[in-house]
């Protein structure tokens, strides 16, 4: 990449970070903020050379153990999870979006053979419009999973 590129990568993403606090601003919930992200995401991923396909409310089986969900998004191997304004600002929203995050990453990478490979190409992107965490799980030599940053 090319210095012109990267200037290109860095004022696109500057510029969204900018307008997704301005429509946070305004959100008064979860959807608001949801509908106004949604809005920016598609011409910052054009001007950056990325073709996307969201789906919306995706249906995934998080773990046998637990219910399926909904992904509030999905672009290819990216779930982005919208929680209502300020939520990711408190431990207990942090560590309940990090659980709900880990089990759509799980629910999506499947079973079998494939899935530790799955796992390593995967993230998780929540945002409440104040904070965004993205998330990614590192498998360590015995195959641990840790879904990343850890919540304090």
């Amino acid at each position: 990449m090319d210095k012109e590129e990267q200037f290109n990568d860095s004022t696109v993403a500057a510029t969204l970070a900018k307008d997704i606090r301005i429509v946070a601003e305004k959100a008064r919930n979860e959807e608001e903020l949801r509908i106004g992200v949604e809005k920016l995401l598609e011409p910052a991923l054009k001007k950056l050379g990325i073709a996307a396909n969201p789906r919306y409310e995706k249906r995934i089986s998080r773990t046998i153990l637990t219910a399926v969900g909904r992904a509030d998004a999905l672009y290819g191997q990216a779930i982005i999870e919208y929680e209502p304004p300020g939520k990711l600002s408190t431990a207990k929203g942090k560590n309940s979006t990090k659980k709900q995050t880990e089990g759509y990453l799980l629910g999506l990478a499947g079973s079998g053979k494939q899935r530790e490979d799955t796992l390593r190409r995967i993230a998780g992107i929540a945002i409440d419009g104040q904070s965004i965490f993205s998330f990614v799980t590192v498998l360590t030599s015995r195959c641990h999973r840790r879904l990343y940053p850890e919540s304090s």
